[in-house]
């Protein structure tokens, strides 16, 4: 099911993020904005504690490592099966998320500490 919410506020938008359990950045993979921008919504997706699920673009691997799925296709076959597989396994999901949620917390919060990321 599909809902398009429109244009919203910032209260309105972070209402309905708190209500999401997945963040979804399907930028395609090889596409021309695929190494050239990073998807900040994974950002907004990560600190809100959502299960990040994003194509392999930019640096999106890098930032979270093993606290987000990662898809390695350009395919919609393959990230319906990936939604099965997180309706089916919620709670390993739900700690993939929460330590998604950490990492992006501990960059944020540890003064000098940098990562790397392509530009």
């Amino acid at each position: 099911f599909l809902h398009y919410h429109g244009r919203l506020e910032q209260k309105g938008y972070k209402d309905i993020l708190n209500g999401c359990d997945v963040g979804l950045s399907l930028k395609p993979i090889g596409g021309i904005q695929a190494n050239t921008t990073f998807p900040s919504k994974v950002l907004e997706y990560g600190e809100a504690g959502l299960l990040v699920v994003s194509t392999d673009i930019s640096d999106v691997k890098q930032l979270f490592g093993d606290g987000a799925v990662i898809l390695n296709a350009n395919d919609m076959f393959c990230l319906v099966e990936q939604l099965e597989k997180i309706v089916k396994d919620r709670e390993v999901y739900r700690e993939i998320a929460v330590l998604g949620q950490e990492m992006l917390i501990s960059i944020a919060s540890t003064p000098g500490k940098e990562i790397s990321l392509q530009i």
